[in-house]
């Protein structure tokens, strides 16, 4: 399912065509897909990253990637997604695992820090399903993770609103 390797290869992302999507003022768009995320602020820039639905980055706080799935939808309990979150990964700490509402659902939340392919980097997740659809939100960053970065990537949560989704 995801990504820590594909958010951490930012030293050599390559920008990517995303067909039939688009983000614009903070609102993600893909045919019937259609949702709403915060504003990260704090000099966060918006890049593409394959397999991400929406990434940001910065050079001294990290990266942000939200990705949803609608197609081929398991139902699935929020804690085996996050062990697919976590898999390939080694040096697991959990700091926190907590559910909170996000968008007037149960969400998974997590911070780890760990190590991939033995680099030290902090891992702060949101698990998400609602209307047919898994989304999962993910900040990685250097360990520990600059207080700024985690702010402004709560914010972008925070603000997250399904406008509309394929599913039931």
């Amino acid at each position: 399912m995801m990504r820590i390797p594909r958010l951490l290869g930012l030293s050599c992302f390559v920008l990517c065509s995303c067909a039939g999507s688009q983000f614009k003022d903070h609102v993600f768009e893909d045919g019937e897909l259609r949702y709403r995320l915060g504003d990260p602020n704090t000099g966060f820039e918006l890049v593409e990253i394959d397999d991400n639905d929406v990434s940001y980055f910065h050079p001294d706080l990290g990266t942000i990637g939200i990705h949803a799935t609608c197609e081929g939808y398991d139902d699935v309990p929020p804690k085996a997604l996050l062990n697919q979150l976590l898999f390939g990964t080694t040096e697991r700490q959990e700091h926190l695992e907590e559910t909170v509402t996000l968008d007037g659902r149960g969400a998974l939340h997590a911070v780890y820090d760990l190590a991939l392919d033995g680099v030290p980097v902090t891992l702060d997740v949101y698990v998400l399903t609602k209307d047919g659809c898994i989304f999962d939100f993910s900040y990685v960053a250097t360990t520990p993770a600059p207080r700024a970065g985690v702010e402004a990537f709560r914010r972008l949560v925070a603000g997250f609103d399904l406008l509309s989704s394929p599913g039931p």
